[in-house]
């Protein structure tokens, strides 16, 4: 049998539950072990009913112990924000930084911020039955680099709402312009 084929047989038999032992154990042939208690010479003989192959149990948690902690999300690499309402209702505003930070340092803290476990321990709304009047209402996704997610929902002056939520929201808010791109004359035509 070829490496190939031997690998390929392994892994299916693994994937399919089965296990396997090679060595000194396989170089003799396998007979059936004497029975622990021989029958009688004048007894019947007993077919035994075929075994049947049960899958693998599952692990089940030890009663009384907590369950691990959910991995890291990691860094944030992306957060956006969308502000509707207000007075009058003005028309959404959205926020967005993807990246690194780019060696802004506000950027850098915003991601940072997002990624705190602080933040990650937000709960999904933090908006209360009476939305009344004239007040901002914020949306906030961020995206984590090992694929994660996280949405906040928040209205402005609600009581309650967490420091780190609204340090965000504010950073979002308050995120300086970036530097314009300056292109040579004729670019890109030169």
């Amino acid at each position: 049998m070829s490496r190939f084929s031997l690998r390929t047989a392994v892994l299916s038999l693994g994937l399919a539950g089965v296990t396997m032992t090679a060595g000194q154990a396989l170089a003799a042939p396998l007979a059936d072990p004497p029975p622990a208690n021989p029958a009688p010479a004048d007894a019947a003989p007993v077919n035994p009913a075929p075994a049947a192959v049960a899958p693998p149990a599952k692990p089940q948690p030890a009663a009384g112990k907590p369950k691990p902690p959910k991995k890291p999300a990691g860094p944030a690499q992306a957060i956006a924000l969308v502000r509707t309402g207000g007075i009058a209702g003005a028309g959404p505003s959205v926020y967005t930084l993807v990246g690194s930070g780019g060696g802004n340092d506000h950027n850098t803290r915003t991601l940072r911020l997002a990624s705190s476990r602080e933040f990650m321990a937000l709960r999904s709304s933090y908006v209360p039955k009476d939305t009344c009047c004239d007040r901002f209402e914020y949306t906030i996704e961020v995206g984590y680099r090992n694929g994660g997610k996280k949405k906040i929902e928040a209205l402005e002056g609600t009581p309650g709402n967490p420091k780190v939520l609204l340090d965000v929201i504010h950073m979002m808010e308050t995120m300086p312009t970036p530097k314009p791109i300056v292109f040579p004359p004729g670019f890109p035509f030169n």
